[in-house]
């Protein structure tokens, strides 16, 4: 359907895939789509998992480039297809979601933009789980339980989606007074069959079923902090040590999209049972997940705001209408526009 939503959308990945075709004939090459997480997907594409650093990034996302590869006959326009593609199939789903078109602004001009267009997981993530969640509610329960289980398999948090799709069908059982085994089993055994996968491989092959998380610390510097504690390292870090107009940008954009987060939450658990249980988990997530500023000098909340805005829930249950509130309009259209650029001159804005 041809709308103004549709319009933003398609002029937003022309306007993308423009950048792209610019940074390319002004440097000759496209090393820039290949930095930070980029280059570890493409690396585990090509190479396979040849370093334990690696093991801290899940798999699907790697087999599925390494597949169109053959297609393409290159992993760069492999990883750029499957973000491409997977960006569309996500914008689709939430249209076919929500009765109000404006939370569709929400997707088009989130933060994150520049991820969902670019080698990294944030659209194969969304589109799996938006999937899982979509054919849930129209109960068709094996697809939505395989959906659910290749999210496990592109990310640790894919996990969120299946715990509480499960609570909410066990409620709904104790509601109706009558529980059907084979459904529950449906919802449990494919998402962990397909979603253990991965630690099995990781039990062959190191002898620890959670070895992702030991590499997330020992090699990433992942640590557990309340999120209180993170912000007041932020503070300390961009006073103190690493003074700069970026680092004030990321900490403002950081703080800013979870305290937005945390505000929707009070919607999102009022809604069912499933969202009140996926909101709490993600809540724990969000708030306790940062960098160990031992093993790192960047701000303990670099990629948070990648993280939060990752997620299904907040594209399904945002109350906030962007066209009737210009403040947010204008900042949420700022901060996208300011990411894509920052992106392009080879700043890590995530």
């Amino acid at each position: 359907m041809f709308n103004k939503n549709n319009v933003y959308f398609v002029l937003q990945k022309i306007i993308i895939f423009i950048l792209i075709i610019i940074f390319f004939l002004v440097n000759n090459n496209l090393d820039f789509l290949m930095g930070y997480d980029a280059k570890y997907y493409l690396e585990i594409s090509r190479y396979g998992y040849h370093n334990d650093s690696l093991y801290a990034f899940f798999p699907l996302y790697p087999i599925l480039i390494k597949i169109f590869y053959y297609i393409f006959r290159s992993y760069l326009l492999s990883g750029l297809f499957i973000s491409l593609f997977c960006s569309i199939v996500s914008y689709y789903i939430i249209n076919k979601l929500v009765s109000d078109k404006n939370k569709l602004m929400i997707y088009i001009y989130c933060p994150i933009v520049i991820f969902l267009s670019v080698i990294y997981t944030e659209s194969l993530f969304l589109m799996v789980t938006l999937l899982g969640y979509y054919f849930y509610k129209n109960k068709k329960l094996l697809y939505s339980s395989i959906f659910i289980g290749l999210g496990i398999l592109t990310r640790n948090t894919g996990a969120l989606l299946f715990v509480a799709v499960l609570v909410d069908y066990i409620y709904s059982c104790i509601k109706k007074g009558k529980f059907n085994l084979n459904k529950f089993l449906i919802l449990f055994l494919v998402p962990v069959g397909i979603g253990c996968l991965y630690p099995l491989y990781l039990y062959f092959n190191t002898g620890n079923l959670l070895y992702f998380v030991d590499v997330q610390y020992s090699y990433w510097g992942r640590e557990n902090l309340f999120f209180i504690f993170g912000f007041i390292n932020d503070i300390k870090v961009f006073i103190r040590d690493n003074f700069s107009f970026f680092n004030f940008y990321l900490i403002v954009q950081n703080w800013f999209w979870v305290i937005y987060l945390l505000y929707l939450c009070k919607k999102m658990i009022k809604k069912d049972i499933m969202s009140f249980v996926y909101t709490v988990f993600s809540i724990i997530v969000f708030i306790s997940s940062y960098r160990c500023l031992y093993k790192w000098t960047t701000i303990a909340s670099v990629s948070l705001f990648r993280y939060v805005w990752g997620v299904y829930s907040i594209y399904l249950y945002s109350d906030i209408l962007l066209d009737k509130n210009k403040v947010l309009t204008f900042f949420v259209r700022v901060t996208c526009l300011c990411n894509i650029i920052l992106y392009f001159m080879g700043f890590f804005v995530a």
